[in-house]
């Protein structure tokens, strides 16, 4: 529902601060977006956000961006699968199960840990990992072949409909 359409239900302008946290804020490393209507105030918003903080990184974003935020709520169901997938791939290269599936997660957390603190972009990243004629590198064609960057958009492009779907609103990405 809009901050409007909460406000409607109470039949009166109040206070209205909508968020889209995701399954990290379970163990404090979630992402909490947040939107405000005109009628929460600055020491209103201040006041939730750092008890919002307890659960990981906020970001204040405008109600119009709510629908297209669906994308940090769906995400760690995509980033999950990744997880498993790259787990499966290493059991069926001769890793026991147990350890293939903490090098994928270590991987994962490092990988999401660098790039939000390293201030590089991720194709640098990219790029200093991927030794020339090296083993990255053909794993990275490998994936680019095969349209991993389609397969993403696919997926966020989905989660928005039925977003829009959900708020009623007319489908179509954009």
């Amino acid at each position: 529902l809009s901050a409007a359409a909460i406000a409607e239900l109470y039949g009166a302008e109040v206070p209205v601060v909508r968020i889209m946290p995701n399954t990290p804020v379970s163990v404090g490393a979630g992402m909490v977006l947040y939107a405000t209507n005109s009628s929460a105030t600055k020491e209103e918003t201040e006041t939730l956000v750092s008890a919002l903080e307890l659960a990981g990184k906020t970001h204040e974003i405008s109600e119009a961006e709510m629908d297209a935020a669906s994308i940090s709520g769906c995400a760690p169901a995509y980033v999950f699968m990744f997880i498993k997938a790259l787990a499966d791939a290493g059991t069926s290269l001769g890793l026991d199960e147990k350890s293939s599936l903490l090098y994928a997660e270590q991987t994962v957390f490092g990988s999401a840990k660098l790039a939000m603190e390293s201030g590089k972009a991720p194709d640098e990243l990219k790029k200093e990992v991927c030794s020339p004629g090296g083993t990255t590198i053909e794993g990275v064609k490998s994936l680019e072949k095969d349209g991993l960057a389609e397969i993403v958009h696919s997926a966020a492009e989905a989660s928005y409909r039925r977003t829009l779907e959900l708020a009623g609103k007319a489908c179509g990405a954009k």
